[in-house]
């Protein structure tokens, strides 16, 4: 369960980063109101979303192949497997949207 969390929550943690700061509701005058319920959403959405697949991969390595080989103290290297999956989806996220732009 800790790792599932740790998955949305990385998720949610790169398209934060991905989107960049929260915009001023004053900026966009009577629409920043919208564009920031706009903006919340997106994260949380996408974030999930991507936080999900995140969460599939890990947990198919984790029990195919970290369990068997490993033993339970392993953190670390469970630790290093889930930001390895978290690098190789943004990757391939960033490389669909800008480069090939499929999203």
């Amino acid at each position: 369960m800790f790792w599932i969390i740790l998955s949305l929550f990385a998720g949610i943690t790169y398209m934060r980063l991905l989107l960049g700061k929260i915009p001023d509701e004053n900026s966009y005058k009577g629409l920043g109101f919208f564009l920031n319920l706009f903006y919340s959403f997106g994260i949380l959405y996408f974030g999930l979303i991507l936080g999900f697949s995140i969460a599939v991969l890990f947990f198919l390595i984790d029990h195919f192949l970290l369990r068997k080989k490993l033993n339970n103290n392993s953190l670390l290297i469970r630790f290093l497997t889930l930001f390895v999956i978290t690098l190789t989806i943004g990757i391939i996220h960033y490389i669909l949207e800008k480069v090939l732009d499929v999203i």
